[in-house]
Parts: C-alpha cells; sequence; structure tokens
C-alpha cells in the first residue's frame, strides 16, 4: 500500500536522524523541507533525499541553512559582524531554547541601518528574539524597538534643510573611528541632498583595512545622508609582494598585470593548468590576503606532452592501436580514445593510473564509441581528410548515425579502411554521401566474406533490421547458435521468423530472438514520461506487456490512448489500458458539473452497479433556468464515468419566497419580545433538563483534564466558549502549540425539528432592548452552558498553531469539556499587568498569539474592528482574535463541505465609500479612494483619531457603513475582514445560526430544510434587533435631550464643508451635524478659517451657544437655535435642523 505524504516526510526526517527539520512543506507529489544543519551534514543530506525520492516515488526537496560551524558560533559571527568596531561587545548569550539572544554591549538609540538590517535578517532567519543591553546604563532594548527608533531618527533628520558645512564635518570626524589615520575632509561647494552631492574622505589606511573602510562609508552614509567615497593613499608595493609571495606557492613561473582601477590583479603563465578547485582556492586566499580579485590565464602548449603520452602508451599497451590522445580544456584533462576490444586485453584502470603517476596530470580513457568523428577523422581517414577527399563527418549521438561526407566514397575507402570502420563502430548506422553527385551510400560494400565469430557478431549489430533494437548478440558455441535479445516487444512473430529465415539463408548461421526488456525498467520509463494531467496511474507489467489503470474520466479517453500509442511506439512494448475511476474521483466529477446550478445534499456511489444516487436543491440564481441545462449536466457525468445516474434535483421554498426586505416588514409589523415560552416548551426544557449525559460522555473526546478557561464581561451568566492553549512536543519543531475553541454543544440538546428547534429558529437570537430577551429558555441554558467546574458537551475545533500565528492544521469534534477558570476581562488584565494569577502563563502565550493574528489581519486588509477605548484590554482582544480565527476556519471548512453550507458574507458597495468621504472630511480626515484600499486607510486615521481622542466619533461613523453583513449559502466574501470564508458558530447560545452551522461541519451528510430561507430570516432578525436597540437607545437620549429644551448649551465650531457644518455640544457629549441643503434661509459664507452667519464671524474652535428648540424622535432630528457666547441671537424665522451623534 502506497504511503501518503505524512508517512513519506516522517520516513524522510527519520532518516535523517540527527538532522534538524524545523518546517515540512507538501505540495502534489512533492515535499519540501526546510531546517539548519553543519555543513558537513550537506551531502549526507542530497544522499539521503536522493534516495528516498526514488523509493516513494515523491519529489523530496530541501531548503536547509548550512552553517559551518556550531549554531552557537554561527549566531556569534553573525551578531559580530553586524555591529561596527565602535561598539564594544563585552558578551554574547545564546539561548536557542526560549529563542533569546542577549548582548551586552556599549550602544547608541540610533544604530546604523547596517547594523539593524542584519540583525533584522539574524532574528528572522532563525525566528528569535534580539536584546541588546547597555553596559552603561544596564537598560535592555528589543531589536524591534530599536528599528522603530532609527525610522522616527532618520525621518527627523531627512527634514533637515539648513546645512552649517562646519558642524557637518565635526559629525563626520565625531563618527571616524580611532583606527582611521590622518582623515581629511572635502565639502563639495554646493552641498545638497537633493542634487547627490558627494562627500570626499581621504585617508592614509592601507588595503588591510579595505573591508572596514566599505562598512565606515555605509556607516556615515547611514548617519548624515549624504553621498560618501573614501579614498585611501597607501603604498601598494607591500599588496603586490604579498599576492607574488602567494602566487609562488602553486606556479614557478607566472606574470603579473594590475588593472587600471588597482581592484584586479591579472596573471598569466603557460605551464600546466591547475585543477578548478586550486584556482578557486588560490583566488580566495589573494582576496583574502592582498585584497585583489585575481584573474587567471592559461597558455599551455599540450602537443608536447600528447606525443609523448601516446609513446608511453604503445610501450606499455601495444594492443591499443588506434588509440587517440587529446587535450581537454575545460576539463584539464588528456582524454585517450581506445577500441572497445581492447578492454578484453588490459586492465584501463591500471593504465590510466600509471600515466598519471609519471606525467602527473590528469589522465582520462573513453571508448570510440563515444566520439567516433574525432576517431574516423585521426585515426582512419586521417589521409582522405588531409588529401580533401573527406570534407565532414557528422555524427548523432541520439539515433546512433554517422555521415560521412566524401568524393567517390566507393573508390577512395579502401577495403582494410573499411573492415577498420566496420569492426570499430559496427554500433552505428554509417552512410556516405559523394558530395559531386549528391547522392547517399549505403552499407553494400562487399567485405563480410571469411569472417570470425567476434566479427560475425559485429556484422550481425549491423545486418540486423534496426527496428528490432538490438541489445546484445551471443555465440553459443555447443548449441551452434547466436542468440539475439532485442528491446522492440511490438514485433510480431511473423516479423521475427521473416528475419532468421533470410540470415539463414545468406549467412549459412542459426540465431534465436529473445526479449529483453526489464519490468523494473519499463515501469520507471513509463512513470517518468507519464503527463501530470494522468490521474493516480498504477502500473503492473511483466517481460512483455504494460497494464495500465488510470482514474481519468473518459473523457480523456483519447489523450489516454494517444499517450500510451506514443509510448509503445518509442519504447518498443505493449500498453494494456483500463480506466478505474474511485468513488472520490467520481464525486468531483459530479459536484463540478451541477456546483453552477444545484446544491449537492447528498451523493452515494455504487460501484458494482455502475450508478450514482443524487440528491440535490436547485440554487437561488438557478430558480429560473430550463430543465434541459441540468439534464445536460447530468448526461455530461454519465458521459465521464459511464454510470448511471438516479437524480432527485428539488426547487427550495426560498427560491421563489420572500426577500429579506420583506421578512423585515413583517417582523417590524408582528415580532413580539417576551421572556414567556409556552407550556408546551417548557414540559419538553423539563425533560431536557433531566437528560443523563453519561453515555453520551463516553462516546466523545474527553477533554475535561485540559486548562480551559472562559473569559467574558463582568456579571456574564451565559457561557458560550471556552478557550485552551498548550505546547506540542515535536522534537523538531518548538514553537508549536494546539489551541482549542470550546464551543457548546446547543444542538445535542434541542433536537432537530422539534418544537424546541422550531420555537428557537422563530425567536432566533438573544435581544436586549431595556431588558434580556433571550433565545433558549433559562432552565436549559443552565444545563448548556459552560459554567466553571462543571461538565460539559461541546463542539470543539482543535488548531495546531505557530506563535507567528501560521496554521498548520485543524480538526472539529465532539468533547466533554470543563471550565477550570470563569475569568472576567477585568480579571485577565489585572493579571497580566501584575504578572501573576491563575492559568498565567496560558494566558501570556494567548496575547502573543493573538497580537500576531491581529497584525495579519490587518496586513490582509481587513478593518480594526477591536479598536480599544479601555487601556490595556488585552482580554477582549484574546477573544475577539480567537473567535474570528474560529469563525474563519470554520469558513474554510464549511467550503470543503459535499453538500448545504452557511457563510457570513459583506461586501461594501462603492458608494459607502464615497458618502463615507465627505463626512469624514466635516472631521478633517481625507479618504483617498483612488491610491490605496480603503479599509487599510481607513485603519490610519483610525490610529491618527486615537491620538486626537476622537476615535469614538470616527468609529461609530465608520459602522454605519460598514455594518451590512448578511448570511447565505453561498459564499461571496467578508470584506471588512479580509477574508474571503466566514461564517458564524461561536454564540449558539445567543444565535440560532450558529447551531444549524455547528450541526452542519459535525454532520456534514445531513439535510437542512429550507435552508435559504433559514439564512435570509436570519439576516432580517438581525437588522430588526439592530433597529430596537438603536430605537431604544434613541428614546434614552430623547429622555435626555428634553431636559435641556430652550436652555443654552456650551458648542464651538468643529468643522464644515459646502454641505454640512458640525458643532461639537460639550454638555451633552455630542456632536451636531447640520446639512445646509435642509436649512433653508440659512446663509452661510466661508471664511479663510471660520463661517460668517448673521454678520457674525464664527472661528473654527470658538465656543458659542446653542439652543434645543424641539426633538422630531421619529425623524431623528433635532432643531437648534445658533446664537454668540456674548449674547444669545436667535433665528426668528427659521430654526437649524440637525441629527445628534452621541459619545457614550
Amino acid at each position: 500500500m502506497p504511503l501518503n505524504r505524512e508517512q513519506v516526510a516522517k520516513q524522510v526526517i527519520n532518516q535523517l536522524k540527527d538532522i534538524k527539520v524545523t518546517k515540512v512543506a507538501y505540495f502534489p507529489k512533492k515535499i519540501v523541507l526546510s531546517g539548519q544543519t553543519h555543513i558537513s551534514r550537506k551531502n549526507q543530506l542530497l544522499k539521503v533525499t536522493r534516495k528516498l525520492s526514488k523509493q516513494f516515488n515523491w519529489d523530496i526537496v530541501t531548503k536547509f541553512i548550512f552553517i559551518d560551524g556550531n549554531i552557537n558560533e554561527y549566531l556569534i559571527d553573525k551578531i559580530i559582524e553586524a555591529f561596527p568596531q565602535r561598539y564594544d561587545i563585552e558578551k554574547i548569550n545564546i539561548d536557542l531554547k526560549n529563542k533569546k539572544i542577549l548582548v551586552h554591549c556599549f550602544y547608541e538609540p540610533n544604530l546604523p541601518k547596517l547594523t539593524l538590517d542584519m540583525l533584522k535578517k539574524v532574528k528572522n532567519e532563525f525566528k528569535i528574539t534580539i536584546t541588546l543591553i547597555d553596559l552603561k546604563s544596564a537598560n535592555s532594548t528589543e531589536l524591534s524597538d530599536l528599528i522603530t527608533h532609527s525610522e522616527s531618527f532618520q525621518s527627523h533628520k531627512d527634514e533637515s534643510v539648513n546645512i552649517n558645512s562646519q558642524e557637518l564635518e565635526n559629525n563626520i570626524l565625531n563618527l571616524l573611528p580611532k583606527w582611521i589615520k590622518d582623515p581629511e575632509i572635502i565639502l563639495p561647494k554646493n552641498l545638497s541632498k537633493t542634487d547627490n552631492s558627494t562627500i570626499i574622505l581621504e585617508v592614509n589606511n592601507d588595503f588591510t583595512d579595505l573591508e572596514r573602510i566599505k562598512f565606515l562609508q555605509i556607516l556615515l552614509e547611514s548617519q548624515i545622508g549624504y553621498s560618501v567615497k573614501i579614498q585611501q593613499n597607501y603604498d601598494i608595493k607591500p599588496q603586490l609582494s604579498i599576492a607574488e609571495n602567494l602566487l609562488k606557492e602553486y606556479l614557478t613561473e607566472f606574470e603579473i598585470k594590475l588593472s587600471q582601477d588597482g581592484s584586479n590583479l591579472n596573471l598569466s603563465y603557460s605551464t600546466f593548468p591547475l585543477s578548478i578547485e586550486i584556482e578557486k582556492e588560490l583566488q580566495e586566499k589573494i582576496l583574502k590576503k592582498s585584497k585583489f580579485n585575481l584573474i587567471l590565464e592559461n597558455n599551455f602548449d599540450s602537443q608536447p606532452m600528447d606525443l609523448s603520452l601516446k609513446e608511453k602508451i604503445l610501450e606499455l599497451a601495444p594492443e591499443i592501436e588506434y588509440a587517440y590522445v587529446y587535450f581537454n580544456t575545460n576539463k584539464r584533462s588528456f582524454n585517450i580514445l581506445y577500441p572497445e576490444e581492447a578492454t578484453k586485453e588490459i586492465n584501463i584502470d591500471s593504465l590510466e593510473e600509471t600515466l598519471q603517476k609519471e606525467f602527473l596530470v590528469k589522465v582520462v580513457f573513453s571508448n570510440i564509441e563515444e566520439n567516433p568523428t574525432i576517431y574516423l577523422k585521426e585515426r582512419i581517414l586521417k589521409e582522405q581528410f588531409a588529401s580533401k577527399k573527406v570534407k565532414k563527418i557528422k555524427f548523432d549521438s541520439d539515433k546512433k548515425k554517422i555521415e560521412i561526407h566524401c568524393i567517390n566514397p566507393i573508390t577512395g575507402i579502401s577495403e582494410e579502411q573499411w573492415k577498420k570502420i566496420l569492426l570499430r563502430l559496427s554500433k552505428f548506422d554509417i552512410s556516405f554521401l559523394d558530395i559531386k553527385k549528391k547522392k547517399y551510400h549505403f552499407v553494400d560494400f562487399p567485405y563480410y566474406q571469411n569472417l570470425d565469430q567476434p566479427d560475425l557478431i559485429d556484422l550481425l549489430f549491423k545486418i540486423l533490421p534496426i527496428d528490432l533494437d538490438i541489445k546484445s548478440v551471443n555465440w553459443y558455441d555447443r548449441s551452434g547458435y547466436f542468440l539475439i535479445k532485442y528491446y522492440n516487444l511490438l514485433l510480431s512473430a511473423d516479423f521475427l521468423n521473416k528475419t532468421k529465415i533470410n540470415i539463414q539463408k545468406i549467412w549459412n548461421i542459426n540465431i534465436f530472438f529473445q526479449g529483453a526488456r526489464d519490468s523494473d525498467e519499463l515501469i520507471s520509463s513509463l512513470k517518468i514520461e507519464l503527463p501530470e494531467w494522468i490521474l493516480q496511474p498504477k502500473i503492473t507489467t511483466n517481460d512483455k506487456t504494460i497494464t495500465l489503470v488510470v482514474e481519468n474520466d473518459y473523457t480523456d479517453e483519447d489523450k489516454v490512448e494517444e499517450f500510451c500509442d506514443h509510448f509503445s511506439q518509442t519504447h518498443f512494448v505493449p500498453i494494456i489500458l483500463q480506466f478505474n475511476l474511485s468513488v472520490s474521483r467520481i464525486k468531483y466529477i459530479v459536484m463540478n458539473n451541477l456546483r453552477e446550478h444545484v446544491d449537492v445534499i447528498r451523493v452515494k456511489i455504487y460501484p458494482e452497479k455502475n450508478q450514482i444516487y443524487l440528491e440535490g436543491v436547485l440554487k437561488r440564481s438557478s430558480s429560473s433556468i430550463d430543465d434541459d441545462i441540468i439534464q445536460e449536466a447530468l448526461d455530461n457525468i454519465e458521459e465521464r464515468t459511464k454510470y448511471i445516474i438516479e437524480a432527485y434535483i428539488k426547487t427550495n421554498k426560498a427560491i421563489k419566497g420572500e426577500t429579506v426586505h420583506d421578512i423585515l416588514t413583517k417582523l417590524n409589523e408582528s415580532y413580539v419580545l417576551t421572556n414567556d415560552f409556552s407550556s408546551e416548551v417548557m414540559d419538553i426544557i423539563d425533560k431536557v433538563a433531566n437528560l443523563d449525559i453519561d453515555k453520551e460522555i463516553d462516546k466523545r473526546l474527553n477533554l475535561c483534564e485540559w486548562d480551559s478557561f472562559s473569559i467574558d464581561s463582568p456579571g456574564t451568566r451565559i457561557i458560550d466558549d471556552l478557550i485552551s492553549i498548550q505546547r506540542l512536543t515535536h522534537d523538531d519543531r518548538e514553537d508549536e502549540y494546539l489551541l482549542g475553541v470550546h464551543i457548546a454543544d446547543v444542538d445535542h440538546f434541542i433536537g432537530r425539528n422539534s418544537i424546541l428547534d422550531d420555537t428557537i429558529r422563530t425567536r432566533g437570537l438573544s435581544m436586549y432592548v431595556g431588558e434580556y430577551f433571550p433565545m433558549i429558555p433559562e432552565q436549559l441554558i443552565k444545563k448548556i452552558s459552560l459554567d466553571e467546574n462543571k461538565e460539559r458537551l461541546a463542539v470543539t475545533m482543535l488548531i495546531e498553531i505557530t506563535l507567528e500565528g501560521e496554521i498548520v492544521d485543524y480538526w472539529i469534534k465532539k468533547s466533554v469539556v470543563r471550565n477550570k477558570k470563569q475569568f472576567n476581562f477585568d480579571q485577565v488584565n489585572e493579571q497580566l499587568m501584575e504578572h501573576e494569577g491563575d492559568l498565567l502563563e496560558d494566558l501570556q502565550i494567548l496575547v502573543s498569539l493573538t497580537y500576531q493574528l491581529r497584525h495579519q489581519r490587518i496586513e490582509r486588509g481587513s478593518f480594526n474592528l477591536d479598536i480599544d477605548f479601555v487601556p490595556n484590554d488585552q482580554a477582549s482582544q484574546i477573544v475577539s482574535e480567537i473567535m474570528i480565527l474560529a469563525n474563519r476556519l470554520m469558513g474554510f471548512y464549511m467550503q470543503g463541505l459535499p453538500g448545504q453550507k452557511i457563510f457570513r458574507n459583506q461586501h461594501i458597495p462603492s458608494y459607502a465609500y464615497v458618502s463615507l468621504a465627505q463626512t469624514l472630511e466635516l472631521y478633517g480626515y481625507k479618504l483617498d479612494l483612488l491610491n490605496k484600499n480603503p479599509l487599510v486607510e481607513l485603519n490610519e486615521i483610525l490610529s491618527e483619531a486615537s491620538q486626537k481622542n476622537e476615535q469614538q466619533l470616527i468609529f461609530k461613523e465608520l459602522r454605519r457603513y460598514l455594518s451590512n453583513a448578511y448570511y447565505s449559502h453561498n459564499c461571496y466574501g467578508y470584506e471588512s475582514l479580509g477574508t474571503h470564508f466566514y461564517t458564524h458558530w461561536t454564540s449558539p447560545l445567543r444565535r440560532y445560526i450558529d447551531i444549524v452551522v455547528a450541526r452542519l461541519a459535525i454532520n456534514n451528510d445531513s439535510y437542512i430544510d429550507n435552508l435559504i430561507g433559514i439564512c435570509q430570516y436570519q439576516s432580517a432578525l438581525e437588522r430588526f434587533s439592530k433597529i430596537k436597540s438603536d430605537n431604544y437607545a434613541i428614546q434614552l437620549q430623547v429622555k435626555k435631550i428634553n431636559k435641556l429644551i430652550d436652555k443654552p448649551l456650551l458648542a464651538e465650531l468643529y468643522g464644515f464643508n459646502r454641505k454640512q457644518i458640525v458643532f461639537l455640544l460639550k454638555d451633552l457629549n455630542a456632536y451636531a451635524t447640520i446639512r445646509l441643503a435642509g436649512n433653508p434661509g440659512i446663509i452661510l459664507m466661508e471664511g479663510e478659517d471660520g463661517l460668517e452667519f448673521q454678520g457674525e464671524f464664527i472661528n473654527l474652535g470658538k465656543e458659542i451657544f446653542l439652543q434645543i428648540v424641539d426633538v422630531n424622535q421619529e425623524k431623528r432630528d433635532i432643531f437648534l437655535r445658533l446664537g454668540l457666547l456674548e449674547k444669545l441671537q436667535t433665528v426668528q424665522k427659521h430654526h437649524l435642523k440637525a441629527k445628534l451623534t452621541f459619545l457614550s
């Protein structure tokens, strides 16, 4: 049974033993391993991965950091390399287990940018925290804080425009380290950053300081903000002397020449060329000790040594009559071509070793067949080439063909020459091109007589049909026949018999044929050539045929057959092709063909009957389509699978039903807010409340021993969710955790389509409108709520996650949990501030994790919905980010379900952004809709507003435009959270839709009646709840306002544009927005930084009086009188109509 990808990865990691693998990534038929190891392990790593790739038929790729020395030494070297000389490092503490580095040194807050970049690279490479401890003050600073400080410092420095030459020169001198000799600074006449001016620094340091000088140049440029060029004035003779002494260690005779810029040293020598490895070693030494880039040129004359080698070869091995010696410049070796039969008489390896020892050069022997062109040209047809009777020789190594271009080949090539060609190159298809007559002559020369058995073997290779693709010809003396092994298994028995008869008739010799294909070789060849679009191939073979079983559907039948025919023709082996679609493949074909028009509820495959049973619901968008379109899709499935389909496709009730607006209208007319439930429901509740859950506990994942806890507002009595976090004990990964999100299992108690289920679905939501109206009766909540120290049934999502927020995997299980600690927000925040209390380590880990999750969410383009109005409220951020993550992962899980699904969608239309931009303009904030992602820019505006204590106002305005989310059975994305897949399931005691989502997730083969109608009803009910709570808030505000009618209120002009004016009402802690179009008779003229009203000029920020005249609660309008602070000057004919925005 083939291994899956996780099993293959585990086998690879076990084989690697002590090589540390930090990350494994999976791709189709490919595994990528990442990590870090010592350089000495590199060959072992490559050897193991190459072997296992072949063994498991997976592409195993390694992306390792190879360290020369142990990791601690490597880190210390990198950190020391990052710091300039003037920053004295006393010691470096490295704690790899906790991923911390402490650098004890003297440093300044504005470290050079190069130093920060190099340290940041180390931090990211090893995912480690770097902290600098100042030896003067003993203060510690994290690298991230230093980077932030440096960016702020550089920004401030770049704003400076006044340049004082003397001051700049003094700054440069102060920055120079002590080892700089006799510095002289030359400033340009017109020093300017915009003109790319260059400051020249002349020093008397010699070449030994070249590397330090380069680093110093970067340091100066980063500190002063100008281009700097450092010129070294020193005698170059000592530098050249060092280079010459090094060269003498390798060469006896050579010439050197310095380049014009003094950086390159050109070396010319005519002795035998150095090996590539030695050349590289020499270049590295020259660069390290003399700071020259060495460029080598070799002028070696190989001809004298060619002759010496030939003489020695004839002396040691006279059998190699036709040996040809030539010098290979690229490989720095003498290559010797020899006839194949010479290997029968002499030991080539021994001869090669003898020649290398005597001549002290690299010698490589190779068979003539590897390069017959040189052999023919230099050994057999040398005279013809000299007399120009042979012009050229073409050699095709792939097709085993040699083409000789010559004049009159029949008379021009002697019998002796032809025999040598025949015997030496019998495996090649040789032809001659008569240059004058433009005519080809093939092997038809009458020189085959009186040949012995070895010559006959060579001859048979030549005269047997090329279609056989011969592997070998062997003579069996006792039986008196030649056995010919051939590769082309496609040849018929009739063809082989005719060939045998012809050979026996002409040459009077007995021959037999035998197939020569190896089973493993055939399978290996087929696997290499199989196209990627052939699905799940399974290959079996014997010596004569291959059987290929594929999971492609039958629409690929022609393509697969075409490939098999091509492989058969090129590899000379018959292929038997079989189609065998797996159940999962058939399900994929069904879903893919129907997804546009049908929500597939259930698919059952019966391979033994070649039958598909299908249930589905027509989608809303497809309600008006013709039945022929659905039938065409079903016919396509039958054609692709060769299965018969039995399909039942329903029309969902909600397709032609009510819209969300229609439902909202009915809710406003008939929905009654009440705490009472019917007696029938209460009777059911009494029975459910007494249910024994002991048997159910045995069927579930028991997590009661885990440190699970809840975090809610003070006084909360209903607990939907618990959180747990624990470190995973992987040998190769230390930073992974198992995050648990445990949600109360309401569905287990209410039953599907029961009276209780119908009642809860109708209520839909728990609402607070002056008092609390629960969706579920309190008696049942007590049975389900995840209260402290009580065993409860739950639906658990387990998330394998790193501290950087990387999701490794996740699962959803039914579970039993116990709430170990019922926290409120204040308790968690206090424990985190005081660094003591229950489950402190878990809370601290969650703070780090949620910080990363929040950062990733905002990076994805999410709107910053969790604006804190309470300083240091880390508890609410933990809950917010963990629940957003759980809802997002459940959205991904929903997408993968084969049947029904529910998503939370939100799209912000462009007109909403335009209206929002106009509103924000009133408060002095500009929303750029052309050049930026609006949500990203809104986060920046909120950040700016928080510094002015205006975040509540801006946040309230934003929420008006970003609240149009809804539920649907289709996924369209959730824009303000920057994610495509999203849903709700973490509050099942307050929202009915959360119960349905959990129901679908746990029982994904279930069918929910009227799912589209449920989504529409829940979307409408959510808007209804918001309207009710808003109206209640307005009632409270109107009561407050009515007490202030006709009383002067202190206000100030906050902002204005051509359409609106905004006043800040300090007594009410509210903003009044006055639209000019809704207030006829009021003439407001714009001034430079204020408004002119009834002859009086009002500056921005000027304090005035407003009077509330009347309140229209239904239209939410406030009527005001406007007057100056010194005297209340009322408007007699018109009042100002305004909208009030309360901040609390």
